[in-house]
């Protein structure tokens, strides 16, 4: 499933595009709270960073900006995207 999903976010190249949300590694559920746009990953929080990348099995470790783009990169958007962080 998260790989569709990651398919379809890589379409996104600005900030106010639609985000799928990826589900759960562990439980496959949908991941609550799951930001909506590249925007609304940006503006996380370090908790509900932590949450979402503990969430994709993903690392926890850097700063917030670095967990954000980790974040980003994990659900499928572009680096072109990312690189504007």
């Amino acid at each position: 499933m998260n790989q569709i999903t990651q398919l379809f976010n890589s379409s996104c190249h600005s900030w106010n595009n639609n985000i799928m949300a990826l589900v759960d590694a562990t439980t496959g559920l949908e991941i609550d709270n799951f930001s909506v746009t590249v925007q609304n990953v940006l503006d996380l929080s370090a908790q509900e960073t932590m949450q979402i990348l503990q969430a994709l099995n993903q690392p926890l470790t850097g700063s917030v900006a670095i967990r954000r783009t980790r974040i980003l990169i994990a659900v499928g958007v572009t680096m072109q995207t990312t690189t504007m962080l």
